[in-house]
Order: C-alpha cells, then structure tokens, then sequence
C-alpha cells in the first residue's frame, strides 16, 4: 500500500482523499453530521476540490500537479479492464436494482413521464401537451435531449434504467482516453480509471431506490463528455456536448457566458464555430419543433418547479408524518435551510430558495469571470477552469 501512495503525487493524493470523502457523503457518511453541517461540510469538499489544482497553478506549483512519469498503459489491457467492469455494472443493476424496484407510479412518476414523451413522438403527436395519462394534471417539463435519450430501449424494448447506465459508461471511454493522452504514473492512470466504476458500485449499493426509480445518471455522462469535449480541439464536439447538457438540464445555461467569453478569448473563430453549433442545434431541437408551436412553453416549464417540488417538499408516501423531507434531509445541499429557517408555506420558502440559488449563482459566474480575465488567465488553461 506504501509503495502504491508513493507513486501518486501529493496534489493527486490530497483531491484523491477529498473525492472519496465526497462520495462518502452520497453513501455511508449520508446525513451522518446532521442536516445542519453536512451540507457545510460538503460544500467545503468540494470548493477543496475545485480550487485547489487552481491555487497550486497560482503559486507556480505545476511540478506538483503534474506527474513525475509517463508510462503508457496498453490500450487492450484497458479496453479488456472497461469491458469487464461496464459488464459487472448492468449485470448489478439488472439483478440487484431493476428487479427489485420495477417502474411504479408510487416510486417516481420520472420514469412513467419519459415514457408518454417518448410514446407522443414516436406517434408523432405534440410532446409537450399537458400530461393526464396518471390520474392527475402533470405539465411536461423535461427538455429534448432528457427524453430523447430513451428513444431507443423504446424503440428496441430495454429498461430505461439500463439505457442511463448505459449513457454513463459509454461517457467513460472518453473519460478514459483523456486519462491515457494526459499520461501520468502507471499507478495514477489506473487510480484515475477506476475511480468512476468504483464509485459507481458505491452508488448502487448505498442508493439502490434512486437508481431503480429514477435515470438521473444518463445526465452525469453527458456532463462527462462536456468535460472531454472542452478539453479537445473539435469545436464539433464542443457544441454537440453544450447541447447534450443544455437540452437536458437548462440552468446550464448561466454558465455559458464564461465559457463562451474563455474560448472567444483564446480562439476568436472556434469560439464563433461552436456557438453557431450550439445555436444550431437548439434551433432545430427545441425551437422550430416544439417551442415555435407554444412561445410560453419554457417560461411555464420553469414556473412549474415550484409547484413540483413543492410535492417533494412534502416527503414521500412512505414516511412518517412529520418526518424531515427525505429529499432535502440527505445533507447534499442548503435546501434544509429554508425549510426549517423560514416560516411560511411550502411554496413561500421554494420560491425564496429559487431566488437564492439565481442570485448565487448569477454573482458566482460574475465573479469567475472577472478572477479568470483580471488574474488566473495567465496560470490556468480553459480547460480546467470552465470545469469549476
């Protein structure tokens, strides 16, 4: 075990130990330091996690955030280590999470919901008419490349739960050969490789009902592929990637003004290319087809959140009366807070968080933006500092 830490730098062997410790908290360490540090605690990890490789780059620390060595690891061996690891991971979900927790409304209605948007275009009806196929009103919400990504099992008659998990590992193979072009130890290499599965089995383990209930983690690989994509030198994938996320979750659409200023910065006529793309890709995705039929359909999409969250808000079927929301008492974000802090409904104290989040967020990116052009410019590459 000395030997093996001896050949991962420090920077790597700190981030590496703040990794786990943020993966703790979404398994064993779940809400464990209750609902009023956790979300601290998290968020301090992950600001180490962030910041840190910045604040060497700063200090003209390169040395220590770059390898001593670079070994090659054989591409066969890796491809063969991929394939086994991918292959345990259906073979989990499949046994231990799809047969245990089967598509039901009283689990999550996430799944129910892909599943008439998918059924509408394939019968070429207009997707985004209201829902009323489950016994109640349900304004439909998801964007193209939420829903489009289960066309196929669809189409083919898989689970969706796999098609997610199948999204996520087909994200890995570009994350893995990012890993084998940057180089590094042979014990790095294989540490950074394997993180993600291991991680991932974590998940399945500690959190088997989100994974049976929902398909959150198709979105964590195009977000991977985001980050593989910025760090590459095609403006096709580059654009492609902004509207894989963009089109699934649209909040990333704060962030865009940073990146785009950073890679205009940099290359004025990439820049141009891959918004053109990104441009082109909303236009025929979202707009012509479903938001020209509806002018009002994004701005009632997001005016709904309240009234969705609000029923998350309210706990689940299965807990206890005057039990903590489960949602918001796992100690993964500062929602807690405006539950318990503020006095008023439900819908009051969303809408207060709402806010808060808007503003946050909006002064965050205003303040990277203006730290990236009046300091770091000069130390930290655009690939790094677009994935905080």
């Amino acid at each position: 075990m000395k030997s093996f830490m001896n050949r991962i730098n420090k920077t790597g062997f700190l981030l590496l130990i703040a990794f786990l410790l943020e993966l703790s908290f979404f398994t064993f360490f779940q809400g464990k330091f209750g609902w009023f540090l956790s979300p601290i605690i998290y968020l301090l990890v992950n600001a180490f996690i962030a910041f840190y490789p910045i604040y060497l780059l700063v200090k003209h620390q390169e040395s220590e955030a770059v390898p001593d060595n670079t070994f090659k690891l054989p591409i066969i061996q890796v491809g063969i280590v991929l394939l086994v690891l991918s292959i345990g991971l259906i073979f989990y979900m499949q046994h231990y999470i799809l047969s245990i927790y089967p598509i039901d409304l009283k689990y999550s209605d996430i799944i129910p919901a892909m599943k008439v948007y998918v059924s509408r275009f394939l019968n070429h009806q207009y997707v985004y008419a209201l829902i009323t196929e489950f016994g109640y009103e349900m304004y439909p919400t998801y964007l193209p490349c939420t829903w489009g990504a289960f066309i196929l099992p669809d189409v083919l008659h898989f689970d969706y739960r796999l098609m997610a998990l199948l999204i996520l590992l087909f994200s890995l193979v570009f994350y893995t050969r990012n890993v084998l072009l940057t180089g590094g130890t042979k014990a790095d290499q294989w540490l950074k490789i394997l993180l993600p599965y291991f991680s991932m089995l974590l998940l399945f383990i500690y959190l088997p009902f989100d994974m049976g209930a929902t398909v959150e983690i198709f979105v964590l690989g195009y977000y991977i592929f985001l980050a593989y994509s910025i760090s590459g030198k095609s403006n096709l994938l580059k654009g492609l990637a902004i509207i894989l996320c963009l089109l699934s979750r649209y909040s990333l659409i704060l962030w865009l003004p940073l990146l785009f200023l950073m890679l205009f910065y940099r290359n004025k006529k990439d820049a141009i290319i891959a918004g053109f793309i990104v441009f082109l890709g909303v236009l025929l995705l979202y707009i012509i087809p479903y938001l020209s039929a509806d002018w009002q359909l994004f701005t009632k999409g997001v005016g709904k959140y309240v009234g969705a969250a609000s029923a998350e808000w309210s706990g689940q079927w299965w807990q206890k009366p005057g039990d903590m929301p489960i949602q918001l008492s796992r100690g993964f974000g500062f929602a807690i807070y405006f539950y318990k802090g503020l006095s008023g409904d439900l819908i009051y104290k969303i809408s207060m968080l709402k806010n808060a989040q808007l503003i946050i967020t909006l002064l965050t990116v205003g303040g990277l933006t203006g730290a990236y052009f009046w300091k770091f410019k000069s130390y930290v590459t655009v690939e790094l500092y677009a994935l905080l």
